[in-house]
């Protein structure tokens, strides 16, 4: 039986047992929340509509704001993953890297563990229309 602390994000069987691959480390488990806080949409969530953070609403808007967007990533892990710190988020746009398609936003997320700040680690994705 495959051992862990919760489900690996994205869901992929073990090799061996045949259960969903876990993560084994505290960091690891952090990292496949906070992943997850950034791909649900607010509202998918039942009981919980405000909780997410992909701006695929905002990905059509003449211009993304990214202050407004800092302020919600810092206001959600604050109030959902309180063991979270994040210490840094990067958000490209196309007014940024003119290489870049158009209404597609990168976002990169770099957070330490509240207790120990030597654990840390970044999350990043593309989002797309």
């Amino acid at each position: 039986m495959a051992k862990g602390i919760s489900i690996q994000s994205p869901l992929r069987r073990h090799p061996v047992d045949g259960f969903w691959e876990r993560t084994t480390t505290s960091l690891d488990t952090a990292k496949a929340d906070l992943r997850n806080l950034l791909l649900t949409v607010p509202g998918e969530r039942l009981m919980v509509p405000d909780l997410g953070l992909s701006p695929k609403r905002e990905l059509f808007e003449n211009i993304f704001d990214k202050e407004a967007y800092s302020d919600k990533v810092h206001a959600q892990v604050s109030k959902y993953m309180p063991y979270i710190v994040v210490n840094q988020i990067i958000i490209t746009t196309m007014d940024d890297d003119p290489s870049m398609p158009a209404y597609h936003v990168y976002i990169k997320l770099f957070f330490h563990m509240k207790d120990f700040e030597n654990l840390s680690d970044f999350v990043e994705h593309l989002f797309s229309n």
